[in-house]
């Protein structure tokens, strides 16, 4: 079956028989998911060995996995694929583990999986509903929670740690700006409760005391190697008012600025 997508979508749901192949969507950063009601597919997933779907089957393809999917017997099936940045709740699931197994043995048997995925099939070909994008949304999460529960998945420390990296790197960029949690989340696409465990886990402080440290390191460069006022250091490394500036500043290096440039001159 040949289909048509709209690339500004971020949820494509679509039933069909025979040669699913592989399974291409124009979402990026995608979740990919596969119903299998009939036939048999062989899976390929990054460089693992093959594994088998048959009837009754769940295929699960996390954002940034390669695969490839070769048809065995003709098949029937549902394919949905959903735009990870509008599935919040699972942000941290994604940036930071895999599927065990990709091939989840009898899930789509379960009725409520059954289901939801039907129902986010017939929500998508209702184009004209004002509301089909919260209702794919809604089926989408739903559905997931529920693969969630009965699959397993393992934490990916190549992804932990490349999220740190995108982290300090974003932080480093940006941090004379206002800086705040949910402002990372919006921009890195990554859950901000993951971006908090991941400097807690790996940089051993909070996310207010990383970036108040990276401030003070820039402030003390300014104290010694400028004339510039306490007060213009302060705004100009990403302060709000010279006081959290001279309350951090002491917290971290145990004197004041005041002292700290005096000692340095």
């Amino acid at each position: 079956m040949q289909e048509h997508y709209n690339k500004t979508e971020t949820f494509i749901c679509t039933d069909g028989k025979n040669k699913l192949c592989n399974f291409e969507a124009d979402i990026p950063l995608s979740v990919k998911i596969v119903l299998l009601f009939g036939g048999e597919i062989k899976v390929w997933v990054e460089n693992k060995n093959a594994e088998i779907a048959n009837k009754g089957d769940v295929i699960i393809i996390f954002p940034n996995q390669k695969y490839r999917f070769e048809t065995q017997r003709s098949e029937e099936y549902i394919t949905i694929t959903a735009d990870i940045k509008r599935l919040s709740e699972f942000l941290s699931v994604f940036s930071s583990s895999s599927p065990v197994n990709n091939v989840i043995k009898g899930a789509a048997n379960d009725n409520e999986i059954c289901t939801l995925a039907k129902n986010a099939v017939k929500a998508y070909a209702e184009n004209k509903s004002n509301y089909r994008d919260t209702m794919l949304k809604g089926y989408v999460t739903a559905l997931l929670g529920k693969i969630f529960s009965i699959s397993e998945l393992k934490k990916n420390e190549i992804a932990k740690s490349d999220t740190l990296s995108e982290i300090v790197s974003y932080c480093n960029l940006h941090f004379k700006e206002k800086l705040s949690l949910e402002i990372l989340e919006h921009e890195l696409h990554i859950s901000k409760y993951y971006i908090s465990h991941v400097i807690n886990e790996k940089l051993g402080e909070g996310f207010n005391e990383y970036i108040n440290s990276i401030r003070i390191n820039e402030a003390c460069k300014l104290l010694v190697k400028s004339d510039k006022s306490i007060k213009e250091i302060s705004a100009e490394v990403g302060f709000g008012t010279v006081r959290s500036f001279d309350r951090a500043f002491k917290a971290k290096n145990g004197e004041t600025a005041r002292e700290y440039r005096k000692r340095n001159a």
